[in-house]
């Protein structure tokens, strides 16, 4: 892999090694030209120690570059604290990391040639062979999702938005993907917006959980009371508009109000999926 390289006091960046690629437009287009994925490593190659681990046992392995190669355009944007970066490259990096909503290293990203995302990963132990098979099971979620698509484009109403929810459902966080996937959450607000399928909500809510990962549960608690006064809810997303609720009140450490607030989300859909943790969760905060 070529990792950020010093040699001369030049910068030996992976474009020039013809293995891993660090200009992430031209790896687009080279995935549309060549009808790949991408496979998007943010590494810090001088400093993250898993991030190194990750290069030894792996991707420096020709073994896992050749067969890569076969499915995926390889992309490193690295992040080095002490070696040389051009300034194009440093800038462009950041900003992918702002977008992709980089927290830990190393983060990897699989992309259709269209750039959204469907896949992530990180440090897996066990060698390049078991990190090949990994990536193929990732795959199948872009399998997954264009089947979805496929079905959505012979269905209207809600029934179409339910294929689209499927689809964006089978690849991972949505909240994290959202401004990837905006043309799709858009068009299902809009074919659910009586929220009748629960999809409103769910889609709608992502500005809560991104508001609750960064810790701002009095900006959680605002967004989600406005949500929840804007359309009708019932069942499943009742329940869910309650669970968020009482999750954050939790981590408010408001133990009688998040209390309360499980009590109506069990209520509102008792035989769910979510209804069985929920009792847990209320067996768990009552005997405290």
């Amino acid at each position: 892999m070529g990792l950020a390289l010093v040699i001369s006091g030049l910068f030996l960046s992976p474009l020039e090694t013809g293995e891993w690629l660090n200009d992430f437009k031209a790896s687009t287009e080279r995935a549309r030209k060549e009808d790949k994925d991408l496979l998007v490593l943010f590494t810090g190659s001088d400093w993250c120690s898993w991030c190194i681990r990750l290069d030894r046992e792996v991707f420096s392995r020709e073994g896992f570059t050749l067969e890569a190669r076969k499915r995926f355009v390889l992309v490193e944007l690295d992040f080095p604290r002490r070696l040389e970066q051009p300034e194009k490259i440093r800038e462009q990096n950041e900003a992918l990391k702002k977008q992709f909503a980089i927290t830990l290293w190393p983060t990897v990203y699989l992309l259709d040639a269209r750039g959204r995302p469907y896949a992530k990963t990180g440090y897996e132990a066990g060698g390049e062979k078991k990190y090949l098979k990994r990536l193929e099971a990732l795959r199948k979620r872009k399998e997954i999702r264009d089947r979805a698509l496929k079905a959505a484009t012979s269905a209207k109403g809600l029934e179409r938005a339910r294929h689209l929810d499927k689809a964006l459902s089978s690849v991972g966080d949505l909240a994290e993907l959202a401004d990837f996937y905006a043309d799709i959450v858009a068009e299902i607000k809009t074919l659910d917006a009586d929220n009748k399928g629960g999809l409103k909500f769910k889609y709608s809510s992502w500005i809560v959980r991104t508001a609750l990962r960064g810790g701002d549960f009095d900006g959680a608690l605002k967004k989600l009371e406005v949500l929840m006064r804007s359309m009708p809810l019932e069942g499943l997303s009742k329940q869910e508009a309650y669970y968020l609720k009482g999750t954050t009140l939790n981590q408010k450490e408001d133990l009688e109000g998040s209390i309360a607030a499980f009590k109506v989300a069990l209520s509102a859909a008792p035989k769910s999926k979510r209804g069985k943790s929920l009792r847990a969760i209320l067996r768990a905060l009552q005997e405290d």
